[in-house]
């Protein structure tokens, strides 16, 4: 049994979770993950991004969103894909985002690229996050003040027959810390 072709990541599910759809204006969901934000435990839903263009099977994406007690996210990047390979590069950019705790900015910004490949008999993925953001408290005192950068590089690879991890990876860093 073969796991699924690259040209699967740019399908996402109906509204109702139902059939998939496999077309240029849905191919928006790449750029806002799981298409969910959480507060106080709850999923809400997150609009789309404002534009995608696509031209074959490379798109743009881009897009500001809301946060939840002010500010807002500046999201744009370009994804493309075949049947064997696919990339996409990412960038988020806080601006005074804020959930009523913290309010979080771009120092400067944060950025994920990701790259899979599947020759046949493995699939390969590599995703690299860097960039970083600032934070502070909305009332001074209930938090720290400070900031956090990201370095973080991973690879995992899949037998594509079996489904078994064949080799994987994580280093770098997360806010000061090592990932090993």
């Amino acid at each position: 049994m073969r796991a699924q072709s690259f040209a699967g990541w740019f399908r996402q599910p109906d509204v109702d979770g139902g059939a998939f759809v496999d077309n240029a204006a849905d191919r928006n969901f790449a750029a806002v993950g799981f298409n969910n934000r959480f507060r106080n435990g709850q999923a809400d839903a997150v609009s789309k991004p404002e534009d995608v263009t696509c031209n074959g099977s490379n798109c743009a994406v881009s897009g500001s969103y809301n946060c939840p007690d002010g500010g807002s996210i500046l999201v744009s990047g370009n994804f493309s894909g075949s049947g064997t390979s696919a990339s996409g590069t990412f960038t988020e950019t806080p601006s005074s985002c804020s959930d009523g705790t913290l309010v979080i900015n771009g120092n400067p910004d944060v950025t994920v690229a990701v790259q899979g490949n599947d020759n046949g008999v493995t699939t390969t993925v590599n995703l690299t996050i860097g960039g970083g953001v600032s934070f502070s408290p909305v009332q001074a005192g209930q938090f720290p003040t400070g900031s956090c950068s990201f370095n973080v590089t991973a690879s995992v690879s899949v037998n594509d027959s079996s489904g078994s991890v064949t080799s994987s990876s994580i280093s770098g860093s997360i806010c000061g810390q090592t990932i090993n």
